[in-house]
């Protein structure tokens, strides 16, 4: 198959990670695959294998940027010879423009692969696109299956499909520190709920000072501040360590006892994949959306009801009081997010791109 890939730009994040994976994916399975950025004024922070092509579409016609993006990718597929077998557009906006240049040309049948839940963003992405013009795409992919009965409601072909774990299974819990790790942009602490998870465990931390609360991701002054100075009115100061944005994810999971995921809202976290695929016990939010397709709870980490705070207290201190349970959920871990795996999920997006080809 001949297949794009459509993003705004390859920026860091979850569904840039993701469309880099399936991109190297699908090429090593002899697809031909381009990546096409509309947005070039971020450096790419994804390297894709050799066999995949990138082209960068930013040519400045159009004084407004989204028209211009859209213009442009228009005005490339309008040469026939740059048309695929299938297009694949990722994120809401991008899937816009991407469905007004595809289906002026009437020629190329377009998938748009969604990475928030439905009720996430603003009204025009909510009501305009998820609901009307995802009408005319061939196919949505979206993360859960909360998502797709919300979507098909609204008359829309939908399919369930899993972000992809990369990380190595991990089967060593042996060597780890006391550590409550979290891992997300803490530029977005609130949507994060970075500042509920240093409330709800400062408590058990104050009466375990062997433990803390270790937190990666992109940070800026201003974000740091609010979570230290959170940190001190809690009296946890000395047990709460930011490290900022760290290519060594995987390194930092394997070395932590436990990974909390306190987010208010998410897609499907590719980081709590890839905390169970390095054997860190997990506890998480059962917040929209995701974290109920991943944890099941009692068998491969603790569930918590949506941002019951209560509940999130007693989950941290159980596991950081029950060595015995803590032990169990590492062990099992690694094997219970089979689904997940990268072989699993190409397969699925080759199952689907076939049937929006042959449709």
């Amino acid at each position: 198959m001949k297949i794009d890939f459509i993003i705004n730009s390859l920026d860091a994040g979850g569904a840039e990670r993701v469309l880099s994976l399936v991109a190297d994916e699908l090429a090593n399975r002899e697809h031909q695959i381009r990546v096409i950025t509309l947005n070039n004024e971020l450096a790419d922070a994804y390297v894709f294998d050799n066999n995949v092509e990138r082209i960068r579409l930013q040519i400045n016609r159009v004084r407004n940027h989204s028209l211009n993006n859209g213009y442009n990718l228009y005005r490339f597929y309008k040469e026939r010879s740059n048309r695929p077998d299938v297009a694949v557009a990722f994120i809401s906006e991008t899937a816009f423009l991407a469905t007004i240049a595809v289906k002026l040309l009437r020629s190329i049948p377009l998938v748009v692969s969604e990475h928030t839940n439905f009720g996430n963003g603003s009204w025009f992405r909510k009501n305009i696109i998820r609901k009307r013009i995802y009408k005319w795409v061939d196919r949505v992919l979206v993360l859960t299956h909360f998502d797709k009965n919300l979507y098909q409601k609204n008359n829309i072909a939908t399919e369930v499909m899993y972000n992809p774990c990369s990380f190595a299974k991990n089967q060593n819990t042996t060597t780890r520190e006391k550590v409550l790790l979290g891992v997300g942009n803490l530029n977005k602490y609130h949507i994060k709920g970075y500042d509920n998870l240093i409330r709800t465990a400062a408590p058990v931390l104050r009466n375990h000072q062997d433990w803390k609360i270790r937190l990666i991701g992109k940070k800026d002054a201003a974000s740091q501040e609010v979570l230290v100075d959170l940190a001190k009115k809690m009296s946890i100061e000395k047990q709460i360590e930011l490290y900022g944005f760290s290519s060594e994810v995987a390194k930092l999971m394997r070395e932590a006892e436990v990974f909390v995921l306190s987010s208010r809202t998410e897609g499907l976290p590719m980081v709590l994949l890839e905390a169970l695929s390095q054997g860190t016990a997990c506890i998480a939010f059962d917040c929209r959306t995701g974290p109920s397709e991943i944890i099941e709870n009692g068998k491969n980490g603790i569930l918590v009801p949506d941002q019951d705070m209560d509940a999130m207290q007693n989950a941290i201190e159980r596991m950081i009081t029950d060595d015995d349970l803590r032990h169990k959920y590492q062990v099992l871990a690694p094997n219970s997010i089979a689904k997940f795996e990268l072989e699993k999920v190409t397969d699925h997006w080759e199952r689907v791109l076939n049937q929006v080809i042959e449709k």
